[in-house]
């Protein structure tokens, strides 16, 4: 194993520096953090051997970063692989490549930069095929100013892949896999009605409020995380990596705002005016940069900032207060920030920060989370009470809202709780997560259905988000648990009349195999998605007795 350079790193002489980034654009369960290589003399001297890298922790999102000192020679990419374990158990997958993926050369002295590798679920028939793609963004070294500050290097020393006459082959299968995301991270509702999809590799599925389909992208190929509509109508989206972008009033172009690649954007919020904030993460600090759109390109000032060691500041260096939110704690000093989410209980808005100990990645145990209250204005942090409706997300459903509680990181089921309230209430619902089979029968087990006893009641867990029709009304898809073995892989519509209170069995059928996937922010019809299998949308406008194809996935 190769671990991740670090300051305190001996280099050899004979060595180089190997740099790639990796990306997922498919439903993986967990980041892939290795990276395995070939030495092109690996059956041909008895000092070839496989070469793998470590990811350089803390692995935030589904993009790595792979940085390691390498033996001078010619390789070429054998996998990346995922791998996780603790004494309870271990997770592992991978993703071959294929040997015209390329070859590359390690010279002492010198980087060599892979940019970055995509994962890309590639559909051919009824068959998927892992892939990995090579983008043809500009491998030159330019990451190492901001996640190796302590390194020097010659940009015009760079060295990248072999060339092999392939680049256009591979920019065909790029641009394909950007028209053709399987994965969107999130949806957001503007105030126009228009709902972006954000895909993978940049790009941003748009459909309008007239029911038109169009793609939009950004120049990234890293996550896209959030987005917010100032209140002059301008757009941003950020995520991994310092991705920034802008689509003014007026405009239809997106624009790039400088920020430092050392941050991960995991929310941005619209202040008032064309003031927004941004909640942005490294590894061992959490801060809420404040900037205004009226600038070319914003100044960020920095107007809070959290450490896990020393809690909350307010940007000004001075640190006060003692109790949960202020003070020292230096049981957390190998504490790593793994993310955050905003939520809203009652009429306070929370801050969740998740943590992991150290590089301890644990995906059978709930990860360390840190909640505050804070005011939406001067970000001033007071002590978090608890509730029971822990609501990390809201989702604009038309007539309802639907609060989420996002599960963790590492959880065993991975499963968000749903909550619901009408537009005029104040008090959120819990949506129950069971299935009356013997509908309008009482005070009994079992019923029969179909000529076999059934029980009662079934446990199901949700595919996606209910989607609501009336404050009342709803359909969703889920799989059933039942009482012993794995969960079922046969997925069951169920509705509701009652605000997700109670659910019965409904005879409305999924469009297609695998496409079960609702969009709630979509109040005027049900669409559904085919998450993690292609880039198919369907829409009913008869509350899922037939439905329309109305977004193909592209062959290629």
């Amino acid at each position: 194993m190769l671990p991740s350079l670090s300051a305190d790193t001996v280099k050899a002489p004979s060595e180089g520096i190997l740099i790639a980034r990796v990306v997922s654009a498919g439903n993986t369960k967990l980041p892939f953090n290795q990276l395995t290589i070939t030495p092109k003399n690996l059956n041909e001297s008895e000092n070839g051997k496989l070469q793998r890298l470590l990811a350089l922790e803390p692995v935030q999102g589904s993009a790595t970063l792979f940085t390691s000192p390498l033996a001078a020679g010619e390789y070429s990419l054998r996998n990346v692989r995922t791998f996780f374990y603790n004494t309870e158990g271990w997770y592992i997958d991978w993703v071959e490549a294929e040997l015209k993926l390329g070859t590359f050369t390690v010279e002492p002295g010198k980087i060599t930069d892979l940019g970055t590798l995509i994962y890309y679920p590639k559909v051919v028939g009824d068959k998927i095929f892992k892939t990995l793609i090579r983008s043809p963004s500009k491998a030159d070294g330019s990451i190492i100013t901001s996640q190796l500050p302590f390194l020097e290097y010659d940009p015009a020393e760079v060295l990248t892949w072999n060339d092999d006459g392939l680049e256009d082959e591979r920019r065909a299968a790029y641009i394909s896999a950007v028209r053709n995301p399987v994965v969107y991270n999130k949806q957001f509702k503007t105030e126009d009605n228009s709902v972006y999809f954000f895909g993978k590799l940049g790009a941003l599925v748009k459909r309008t409020a007239d029911q038109d389909w169009l793609i939009e992208a950004v120049d990234s190929d890293f996550d896209l995380i959030s987005m917010a509509e100032s209140d002059r109508g301008d757009l941003v989206v950020g995520g991994a990596f310092g991705s920034l972008f802008t689509k003014r009033v007026g405009s239809d172009e997106w624009a790039r705002l400088a920020l430092s690649s050392r941050y991960r954007v995991n929310q941005i919020l619209a202040v008032e005016g064309t003031v927004i904030d941004l909640v942005v993460t490294t590894a061992k600090r959490v801060k809420i940069l404040r900037g205004d759109l009226q600038a070319l390109n914003p100044k960020w000032e920095t107007i809070s900032a959290y450490d896990p060691v020393y809690g909350w500041n307010d940007g000004s260096k001075k640190r006060s207060g003692t109790g949960n939110i202020y003070g020292r704690d230096y049981s957390r000093l190998k504490f790593l920030i793994v993310d955050t989410s905003l939520g809203k209980i009652d009429d306070k808005y929370s801050i969740t920060v998740k943590m992991q100990k150290g590089l301890d990645y644990s995906m059978f145990n709930s990860t360390p989370t840190d909640h505050f209250f804070y005011d939406a204005n001067t970000w001033k942090i007071s002590n978090y009470q608890g509730s029971k409706e822990k609501i990390d997300r809201v989702i604009d459903a038309g007539l309802v809202d639907i609060g989420v509680h996002e599960s963790d990181l590492f959880s065993v089921t991975g499963k968000d709780t749903y909550y619901v309230k009408g537009k005029s209430e104040t008090t959120w619902q819990k949506v129950s997560t069971r299935v009356d089979n013997c509908p309008g029968i009482n005070f009994i087990s079992q019923c029969r259905v179909n000529g076999k006893a059934t029980d009662h009641y079934s446990r199901f867990t949700f595919l996606s988000s209910p989607a609501f029709s009336t404050s009342q009304d709803a359909i969703a898809f889920v799989r059933l648990v039942p009482r012993y073995g794995a969960v079922s892989e046969d997925i069951l519509t169920v509705a509701t009349t009652d605000g997700g209170q109670s659910w019965v069995a409904s005879e409305v059928k999924k469009p297609a195999d695998y496409c079960a996937s609702l969009v709630p922010e979509v109040s005027d019809a049900l669409l559904v998605y085919c998450k993690g299998i292609s880039s198919d949308f369907y829409q009913s406008d008869d509350q899922g007795q037939t439905w329309n194809h109305v977004r193909e996935h592209e062959s290629f």
